[in-house]
């Protein structure tokens, strides 16, 4: 359940636990090392956790969260990140920082209601 779970970074708890968001789980160390050693990965990469860097590892390098909506809800002021992995392994993170506001283009349906074909 990598979807609705997130990883638990308090190192006295290393498996699993009910989430206080209400659906999944926390997960542990002990968690991924497993899962990882029974699939033959070497990393987890996932998202749906809000990163205010843009990405955060956990547990040694074992799980990433990548985060790429910058200043999520234009209120949140995190960075956003994609993360390149070359051939060889090798991790690249490339960060974004949010629009800034004077620069955003709002969306006008006033004027925009162009009605895609595939609803015709």
């Amino acid at each position: 359940d990598l979807m609705w779970s997130d990883p638990d970074p308090d190192p006295e708890r290393c498996t699993f636990r009910p989430s206080k968001r209400g659906c999944g789980h926390l997960f542990g160390r002990i968690a991924v090392k497993a899962f990882n050693r029974k699939n033959n990965f070497t990393n987890i990469v996932r998202s749906h956790q809000l990163c205010m860097d843009g990405y955060q590892d956990f547990f040694q390098g074992t799980l990433t969260t990548i985060w790429s909506a910058p200043n999520y809800c234009y209120r949140c002021g995190n960075m956003a990140a994609i993360l390149q992995i070359a051939d060889d392994g090798e991790r690249e993170y490339n960060i974004f920082e949010p629009c800034p506001p004077e620069e955003r283009k709002a969306l006008d349906l006033e004027t925009n209601r162009v009605v895609p074909q595939y609803f015709l």
